[in-house]
């Protein structure tokens, strides 16, 4: 008598749960799946990309509080700066790489100050690589300098939301030669500029600050007076990310490649062995190499980014679907048990990949 339990199945001898489970992996109603979970990946892509992402750290400044200024407004000189960029010469967000072109001047007492320690300015993680003479003149009886400057620096920026990041860049310009009891720094937003045809491929500017402060040096933990304050001032500016290229060049082939693995799914041995072994193997040899891709569309970091959580995860998927591939090539047919495990691990390999899309793209960078 012939073994029940090892007899093909086909769609005429089940009904209920296991017929359904048997359907939805056809080709067909894989690729209303496919086009379904496309529709509401891209509302969740389109509102990443609409949101405003910054996990920038504010490099340390303190504040002069009122009190203190006070204190200091006998001995201290006010300088006010102002900082009016014309252009990004270069703009590497992957190698943290930045060189502007701007405009800097100086507003102070000639009496209490002179243009040489005024010009003893420095970028922090900087150079300045170009810096023209200085342009002087009195307005309202205090000395006027400008420069006009080129500077090239490094930015410590957070990327583990890319390819949706945008970013905060933090300008730090110090006066290393005096202390805040000698010169204090005075800007706003006002005198906080850009160019009106500023452009920067890919990016746009949101939004712009600016503090003034010192910075402080701790060099004995148990001394404070051996500690060195210098006068410091915080230029920010906000990016927001306008190029969809890295978005469609990381996610695409990812999904491409786990969608080609579920087809595997609706691929019955022993007549169509090879199809699915061909299908489950392609993609993850596939999803393998494409790794060696990604290292070079993707920036350089020490810790984990969303391209990277979003590859893990799929390439987990990937090799699930390629080991029950070969379970049921071993089993050299399709039985009622293997369509109802098929069908669940598809099934809930659709809601591991939707709600681990919400999850990485709002809640993960959070934590």
């Amino acid at each position: 008598m012939e073994d029940n339990e090892n007899r093909p199945v086909t769609a005429s001898s089940e009904t209920g749960i296991v017929l359904f489970l048997e359907t939805i992996v056809r080709p067909a109603y894989q690729i209303v799946f496919m086009i379904a979970f496309s529709c509401i990946a891209t509302i969740f892509f389109v509102y990443a990309m609409a949101s405003i992402n910054i996990f920038e750290k504010r490099p340390s400044l303190n504040p002069i509080v009122p009190k203190e200024l006070s204190e200091l407004a006998s001995s201290t000189s006010q300088v006010k700066v102002g900082l009016n960029i014309s252009d990004f010469s270069e703009f590497d967000i992957r190698a943290n790489r930045f060189v502007f072109d701007a405009h800097i001047w100086f507003l102070f007492d000639q009496s209490a100050l002179s243009i040489e320690t005024i010009e003893k300015f420095s970028f922090l993680r900087g150079s300045i690589i170009k810096k023209s003479p200085p342009d002087t003149k009195l307005i309202g009886g205090n000395y006027f300098v400008q420069h006009e400057i080129r500077v090239e620096f490094k930015a410590d920026l957070n990327k583990k939301y890319f390819p949706f990041d945008d970013h905060r860049l933090y300008i730090e310009m110090v006066n290393k030669y005096v202390t805040p009891k000698e010169l204090i720094f005075s800007a706003s937003l006002s005198s906080f500029l850009m160019a009106p045809n500023l452009h920067v491929i890919g990016w746009r500017v949101i939004d712009k600050s600016v503090e003034t402060g010192f910075s402080e040096s701790i060099l004995d933990t148990f001394d404070e007076r051996k500690n060195v304050a210098q006068p410091k001032i915080l230029f920010a500016i906000d990016f927001g990310r306008v190029d969809i290229q890295d978005i469609f060049l990381v996610f695409l082939p990812l999904f491409l490649m786990v969608f080609m693995a579920f087809f595997s799914f609706g691929c019955n041995p022993p007549q169509e062995s090879t199809r699915m072994l061909t299908l489950a193997m392609s993609s993850m040899t596939g999803l393998l190499a494409y790794r060696f891709v990604l290292q070079n569309l993707t920036p350089k970091a020490g810790y984990f980014i969303l391209s990277d959580c979003f590859f893990f995860l799929l390439l987990a998927l990937v090799f699930l679907v390629f080991c029950l591939a070969l379970v049921v090539l071993k089993k050299g047919l399709v039985t009622r048990e293997l369509i109802i495990v098929r069908g669940i691990i598809y099934i809930f390999s659709y809601m591991i990949l939707l709600s681990g899309t919400v999850y990485f793209l709002f809640y993960w960078p959070y934590t």
